[in-house]
């Protein structure tokens, strides 16, 4: 296989997309708005997980669609935190994004059970950052190096399929030797945030009174008037996937 990159001459081209071997990128992630080269090694890294995570190995449903942007920002953030630290440091930012779970799910919905299929709610932030923070507590329970032999074989043993949230559980239970369900069902599908697994001193931001609560069901498709959705129907000699996505910034 080959991987390469699409970098239109178009500006008001404002998003990248994870086409499978090809994936765009608009030219704003290489300049600033003063026409200034910057690092675009971030989206860059997210982009190329997708490769694995949502291309090669596609969600079943749209409740799985933290498989995909859950992953791509987990490698976005270890990658920021090897070559870079600082403000990139991992478990700062797993903590940061940790503080704003339980606002996150009143607003949006558990991670892997998004209350809207609204552009901009399926898409949140709870997807993206809220699936890496999953990522983490699992590794704290089973183990960097049983985590690592999980990921990989996920992407090769689902590899060309569309696969679930169940899938997952099942095959990180099969890897850990240990059934792992309740503890991931309970982050991935409930209301509240679990407790961060050696972690005791981290704590939730509180949800403010009055705010609107997610009306948490399982999500089936429906009409849009969002043009922004970009529909991408990639046939392959393995499967045929229908993606839609959005910017990622």
């Amino acid at each position: 296989d080959t991987v390469g990159a699409i970098v239109p001459n178009q500006e008001d081209l404002r998003f990248a997309l994870e086409t499978q071997t090809r994936p765009v990128y608009s030219k704003r992630f290489w300049r600033n708005a003063q026409g200034q080269p910057r690092n675009a090694d971030f989206v860059i890294v997210h982009e190329l997980a997708h490769q694995w995570y949502g291309d090669s190995v596609a969600p079943e449903t749209w409740s799985d669609l933290w498989l995909n942007e859950g992953h791509a920002t987990w490698y976005e953030w270890t990658y920021g935190d090897e070559f870079f630290g600082g403000a990139f440091e991992l478990v700062a930012r797993i903590r940061g994004a940790y503080e704003q779970g339980d606002q996150w799910r009143a607003q949006y919905g558990p991670v892997a059970m998004p209350a809207s299929n609204e552009l901009f709610e399926l898409f949140s932030p709870n997807v993206y950052d809220g699936g890496a923070v999953v990522l983490y507590a699992l590794r704290q329970v089973i183990g960097e190096q049983a985590f690592e032999r999980l990921e990989k074989e996920w992407a090769q043993r689902y590899e060309g399929e569309s696969v679930g949230t169940e899938d997952f559980i099942a095959l990180a239970s099969k890897v850990a030797r240990r059934n792992l369900g309740p503890f991931l069902r309970d982050w991935l599908f409930g209301t509240e945030t679990p407790p961060m697994p050696g972690q005791p001193d981290w704590e939730t931001l509180p949800v403010e009174e009055g705010a609107p609560a997610a009306s948490v069901a399982t999500w089936r498709p429906a009409a849009t008037s969002h043009t922004m959705i970009v529909v991408l129907s990639a046939v392959t000699a393995r499967s045929r996937i229908c993606r839609s996505v959005v910017p990622r910034v």
